[in-house]
This record gives C-alpha cells, sequence and structure tokens, in this order.
C-alpha cells in the first residue's frame, strides 16, 4: 500500500471519530494557523477563507458541506504526498481557487457531491484529481505536468467542465465509471489517449464527451475501449493525433458520434472495430490512412452526412457488413488505393457523393 493510499485511510478513519463543532466562517492564519485546523474549527455547514500564500500540509476535508476558498494565489505543497483529501463519508465539500502543487496526487476525492471550482493543480508523480466518489463536479480547473492522468473518473455519474489538462503521462482523462460528462474542455499534450472510456475489464456505458478541444495526443484522440458501450460523442474539435481521431476499439458497442471536426490525425480520423455505431455530420480533414475506416468486426452501424476530405489513402474503407451508408461526400483520397470509397457487399449505400483523384 503506497503512502497516498495510508494516509487517505488513516484520515478517513480518524475523521469518522471526530465530533461535531457549529459551523463559522474561519479565517487562515488570522483565526487558525493552518487550513486543517481552520477546517475542524469551522464545523459542519462552515468555511474557510486561506490568505495568500504557500502552505505546507496536506489538507483533509473535516465535516460535511464546508466550504474551503482561497483567492487564487493559495498554494499547498504536499510534500510529495496527497494535497487534499475528501474522505469516504464527507459530502457536500466545495474547494474553490486553491493550487497544489508538488503532490502525489493533487486532489483525492472519495466523498459525493463534492465541486471543485476553478482551482491548479500541477507537479504530481500520480494523477492530478482522482475521483472515487459519486456525483462530482470539476469545473474551470486547470491540471498540468502530472504523471499519470489528468483526471481518474472510476464512479459514475461526475461532470468535467471547461476544465484545461495539459502535459499528461498518460492519458488526459480516464473514464472507467457510467453516465459522466467531459464537457467544453481542452486536453493537450498527452502522451497516450486524449480522452480514454473504459478499459478492458471495467464497463463505462452511457459517458458523453462534447464540445472539447483535443489535440497533440500520443496515442487517439478519444479511445472508446472494449467494455465501453452507448457513448455520445458529440461537437468536438481533435487534431494532430498521433493514431486515430476518435477509436471505437474491439467489442465496444451502440456509440454515437456526431459533428465532431477532425484534422491531421497520423492514422484515421474515425476507426470503428464494434458493432451498432451511429456515425454522422462529422467533417475529417487530412487523415494520415483513411478518413473513416470500418474494420470486420464494425458492423451494422448508420453513417450519415459524414463529409471525408485529403485523406492519404480511402475517404472510407469499408470491411464490416449490415451498415448503412447515406448521403456521404468526400473529396480527393491520395493513398495507394485512389480510390474514396471502397465498399464492401452485405451493406447499403444510398446518394454518397464522393470525388476521386483518379
Amino acid at each position: 500500500m503506497n503512502r497516498s493510499t495510508t494516509f487517505f485511510l488513516s484520515c478517513s478513519l480518524a475523521l469518522s471519530f471526530a465530533g461535531v463543532a457549529d459551523a463559522a466562517n474561519i479565517l487562515v492564519p488570522q483565526q487558525a494557523p493552518t487550513i486543517n485546523a481552520g477546517l475542524g474549527m469551522a464545523g459542519p455547514g462552515g468555511t474557510v477563507t486561506v490568505d495568500e500564500g504557500t502552505y505546507h500540509e496536506n489538507v483533509v476535508m473535516a465535516f460535511d458541506n464546508q466550504t474551503l476558498r482561497g483567492d487564487g494565489n493559495v498554494k499547498v505543497d504536499g510534500g510529495g504526498l496527497t494535497g487534499l483529501v475528501v474522505p469516504f463519508g464527507i459530502t457536500g465539500s466545495v474547494i474553490e481557487d486553491i493550487q497544489f502543487r508538488d503532490c502525489s496526487i493533487g486532489m483525492l476525492i472519495g466523498g459525493s457531491d463534492t465541486e471543485v471550482d476553478d482551482c491548479k493543480v500541477k507537479n504530481t508523480t500520480s494523477h492530478g484529481i482522482l475521483v472515487v466518489a459519486t456525483s462530482v463536479t470539476i469545473e474551470d480547473t486547470s491540471i498540468k505536468d502530472v504523471a499519470l492522468h489528468g483526471v481518474y473518473l472510476a464512479v459514475n455519474g461526475c461532470v468535467v467542465y471547461e476544465c484545461t489538462i495539459a502535459r499528461t503521462g498518460d492519458a488526459g482523462v480516464l473514464v472507467l465509471g457510467d453516465f459522466n460528462s467531459i464537457l467544453g474542455t481542452t486536453i493537450s499534450q498527452t502522451a497516450t489517449q486524449g480522452i480514454q472510456i473504459g478499459d478492458d475489464a471495467d464497463d463505462a456505458d452511457g459517458n458523453l464527451v462534447q464540445l472539447c478541444d483535443i489535440s497533440l495526443t500520443g496515442w487517439d484522440g478519444i479511445e472508446l475501449r472494449r467494455m465501453a458501450s452507448g457513448c455520445t460523442i458529440n461537437e468536438n474539435e481533435i487534431y494532430d493525433t498521433t493514431y486515430d481521431a476518435i477509436d471505437v476499439n474491439w467489442l465496444s458497442d451502440g456509440h454515437s458520434i456526431t459533428r465532431n471536426v477532425i484534422h491531421n490525425a497520423d492514422d484515421h480520423g474515425i476507426e470503428v472495430d464494434g458493432p451498432n455505431a451511429s456515425i454522422s455530420r462529422n467533417k475529417v480533414y487530412g487523415s494520415g490512412d483513411d478518413g473513416i475506416y470500418l474494420d470486420s468486426d464494425a458492423d451494422n452501424g448508420m453513417y450519415f452526412k459524414n463529409k471525408v476530405m485529403f485523406s492519404w489513402d480511402d475517404g472510407f474503407y469499408v470491411a464490416g457488413t449490415g451498415n448503412t451508408f447515406t448521403k456521404n461526400k468526400g473529396k480527393f483520397s491520395f493513398g495507394l488505393d485512389r480510390n474514396s470509397f471502397v465498399p464492401m457487399a452485405a451493406n447499403i449505400y444510398v446518394d454518397n457523393v464522393f470525388l476521386t483523384s483518379n
């Protein structure tokens, strides 16, 4: 068991025996010398307001419905341990305008209904924010220079909204729970995926990625892994990815991918290797391989009004069966096959228009 986990569990156990104080508004350092002392004094429903400065401590939210508030210039130096912990059983925490630096994990959130707003996490040796509780909202928060994932959502019903995530050693956002939302978030310079939903062991159903800006990823822009199903990928802009911009992995089922704009994927713009996909109104420009590639397990999907231009191989390459292609358009593929649409039998093709480079 690592030091961060031991610290988290010991904090949870200690707080389960803590006495209950009256709610108060506490100023740090004027009324309490440390942030933790202030949280202990504030009681359930209390507010701790922290003055500008650097605080060398590992913060633990002490009671339900507490607010911890900085002014944007409050820095918590975790000293190589977790910067802030919301223990299991603590609900309704609000953390605003605090910077967490030089931690193992910037924030470890185990209490439900937590809100993180306008915070910063930088220089962690593990995850930026690790969420193991439901109904957590992370908003307007910057997460940079983390060794693993920027945000790790291991649970259901969380929201990441208008955040900035950059320079991660693994995926920008890892989603292993159901019905989470990643909205309006900018993700760049990730060592692996911009966003990874699901893995080879965990279901990740019904998740939403919308209005995000994803670029300069070491692997795919968005990867829907083997156990993911029923996710919605809408209106994102994805560019300069090392592999696919959007990758629907083998066994990943029933996703809706709509109105995304993709530029300069080094491999495929959209690769589909799972059944029952709905792919519509996407614009794919300048793919290093095929614009939209359907592997042999991409069956029974619907492809409607997609626009594919300047792929270096085929505009569409189709290996799956039982799919319907309606009103898709493409121009100018340049690869060895020199076809903008490579069809396979047992699919339906209606009113598709392609101009080839032949």
